[in-house]
């Protein structure tokens, strides 16, 4: 009699007891995994990375507006600072980075001109980026800007370098954010970088950067144009016939190798598509410019219409 009662209170236990431990158990787990959903859905926008210089492959050296200069054993990696994306390598032996000893070398950037000073020797090299722009495959910098704002990712950092790298994202002695977000799940939430050298933050929305605008509103003098533009990731792409012809150029196309020559009477410029850019040679100088084709019109970057027809246009966001 009493195994047989004690059976009978075991078989309780086990009946209603464990389903309700294990009940408790999954509320708990279902807590738990809506508290990291929440987290990652906060944080999806700041991740970020630090560490001192020579900790990583890959040391952040110099920086402007439009460039990061990084560091590693095969030589120099050129970033667009809008992008996070690498446009450009200067190879170690081309500037003779293979030293004896703790010889090192101090970085600066002005416009396109990257300068470097060997300390000690006082030995100075330039160069200008835009001559070592990489040739990139045009369907692979096409993948890297669709849908989502993509980081330098340790796939396209072992693309640009050659090599397997250990490298997760962008390194140095301060704090630069990686970002490969879900455009659903942005908000208002902005990328920020902090500069190495000042300080300084800037901050952009990072609805921006993924989305695209269409009827961007052109001005130039405060006077509105007949022209609209779009802002794609971020940047503003500005349609080139209809702006220039107003401006007194003449544009013609060449079907055949899709070239442009611009010209007043001014000048001539010929430009010559170059994967997602259009190069052209302006006083010995070789330039290159992001475009987009779009029912077939031609838009370019604002900085073309600055640099190229000395036209400071603003746009209405």
């Amino acid at each position: 009699m009493m195994k047989k009662t004690r059976t009978i209170f075991l078989l309780l236990i086990v009946l209603f007891v464990l389903p309700f431990s294990l009940g408790m158990k999954t509320a708990n787990n279902q807590k738990k995994d809506t508290k990291k959903e929440q987290q990652t859905d906060d944080n999806v926008i700041n991740t970020m990375l630090s560490s001192k210089p020579g900790a990583d492959p890959l040391t952040l050296v110099a920086g402007s507006d439009d460039y990061l200069i990084l560091e590693h054993y095969c030589g120099l990696l050129i970033l667009d600072r809008n992008f996070l994306e690498p446009v450009a390598e200067i190879p170690a032996k081309d500037i003779e980075l293979k030293t004896q000893g703790d010889e090192a070398f101090s970085y600066s950037l002005d416009g396109n001109t990257l300068y470097l000073k060997r300390m000690g020797s006082g030995k100075s090299f330039t160069f200008n980026i835009a001559d070592k722009v990489l040739q990139v495959e045009q369907n692979k910098d096409q993948m890297n800007r669709m849908d989502s704002f993509k980081s330098l990712s340790k796939d396209r950092l072992e693309e640009v370098l050659g090599r397997k790298c250990n490298a997760q994202g962008i390194q140095g002695d301060n704090w630069i954010f990686i970002l490969i977000p879900d455009p659903n799940k942005l908000g208002n939430s902005q990328l920020m970088i902090v500069d190495q050298d000042t300080g300084s933050k800037r901050t952009k929305n990072l609805r921006d950067l993924v989305e695209t605008k269409h009827n961007v509103s052109i001005f130039l003098d405060e006077k509105t144009l007949n022209s609209k533009g779009f802002m794609e990731k971020g940047r503003v792409y500005l349609p080139l016939r209809s702006i220039l012809e107003g401006q007194g150029y003449e544009i013609n196309w060449n079907q055949k190798d899709s070239s442009i020559v611009i010209k007043n009477k001014n000048q001539k410029i010929l430009m010559v598509p170059d994967g997602q850019r259009y190069c052209l040679i302006k006083e010995g100088e070789k330039r290159s410019y992001d475009f987009y084709v779009r029912e077939n019109r031609t838009y370019l970057s604002q900085k073309f219409f600055k640099e190229i027809a000395g036209l400071n246009l603003s746009v209405n966001k």
